[in-house]
């Protein structure tokens, strides 16, 4: 008789309070909204048909260290990053473009920032798209 009683007795009131865990909830924080997908500089149709040969062209997807850029930095799908990928490491076998940064690298970045500039301010880059989508 004397154990059953003892199962039943309530605990004794401690003088500090217990610390109660915080419930988190499950549902999923929201994403921030992205800004937009950025633009290929080229068709796609390009990027598929793309050659190792094409110096200038590839050295848009160079980083000034002389890396590969991201997908998410260009704009690029999967397959369009694999196509141009594989033609750079080419390119780099080939000694068409260095391994690491050099002064050339850096040089036909320049020419072609200040060629692409030339035309926007000309308005013939605009005009050239244009009749495109006409065809």
């Amino acid at each position: 008789m004397i154990k059953l009683n003892r199962l039943f007795l309530t605990p004794k009131p401690t003088l500090f309070k217990t610390k109660q865990k915080k419930k988190r909830s499950f549902l999923k924080k929201k994403k921030k909204p992205s800004f937009g997908p950025r633009l290929l500089p080229v068709p796609k149709e390009e990027l598929i048909n793309l050659n190792y040969r094409s110096i200038f062209f590839l050295s848009q997807f160079l980083s000034k260290q002389g890396k590969i850029l991201a997908r998410s930095v260009k704009g690029a799908g999967k397959k369009e990053h694999s196509f141009l990928t594989r033609a750079v490491k080419q390119a780099r076998i080939l000694a068409f473009f260095s391994f690491h940064a050099s002064e050339q690298l850096l040089h036909m970045n320049e020419t072609l920032l200040a060629k692409a500039a030339l035309l926007e301010k000309s308005g013939k880059g605009k005009g050239k798209k244009k009749e495109k989508k006409l065809l």
